[in-house]
């Protein structure tokens, strides 16, 4: 036996657990170096997105606006009805709509602020067209900052004797008067 009273069996055993836990603790402080360095990059990717949001929030707020302003323009105002004078007033007799009061109205000539002409010289077949006509339509477009624009597009229309069918250079819409992609 040495003199401190440990056997050599037990100091072996002893300085085996010692190198264990040194071993263990390097690891451990490596760990947490590396997640002290997650930790920070978490971090400022927390800041970073928390600024994307910020921003985002600010462009929904900016679009509900501009929606709302749009509906009004569109469809005008909401008007308050007072409960009180219902019973003074005999309600009045709604006058009946015609089909064009669901359309648009044309816009007059001063308001056109572009015109864009879609000719038509051949049929997608290849085939010469014959018995050309024109047809007018009109796309009201509201950019938000700016006035509205009112382009008249300017359509050829043909007949092809190969296909037998009348042709466009572009798609024709429904009615005469559109919304432009700014507004839908």
């Amino acid at each position: 036996m040495s003199k401190a009273g440990l056997s050599k069996a037990e100091i072996k055993k002893r300085l085996v657990r010692l190198r264990n836990i040194e071993f263990l603790h390097e690891q451990q402080r490596f760990k947490i170096w590396h997640l002290r360095d997650e930790n920070r990059e978490l971090r400022q990717e927390i800041k970073r997105l928390n600024i994307i949001v910020s921003d985002q929030q600010k462009t929904i707020d900016d679009m509900k606006l501009q929606i709302e302003e749009l509906r009004v323009m569109v469809f005008g105002k909401k008007k308050k009805k007072e409960v009180d004078d219902d019973d003074l007033i005999p309600p009045k007799e709604k006058i009946p709509r015609t089909s064009d009061s669901y359309k648009r109205p044309i816009p007059k000539d001063a308001e056109v602020t572009e015109i864009v002409p879609h000719p038509l010289n051949q049929c997608s077949c290849g085939e010469k067209i014959t018995k050309k006509k024109t047809v007018v339509f009109y796309e009201e477009d509201i950019p938000i900052p700016t006035q509205k624009i009112v382009r008249k597009h300017v359509v050829e229309k043909g007949y092809c004797l190969n296909c037998k069918k009348w042709n466009t250079d572009i798609p024709l819409p429904s009615c005469k008067v559109i919304l432009g992609p700014s507004v839908s």
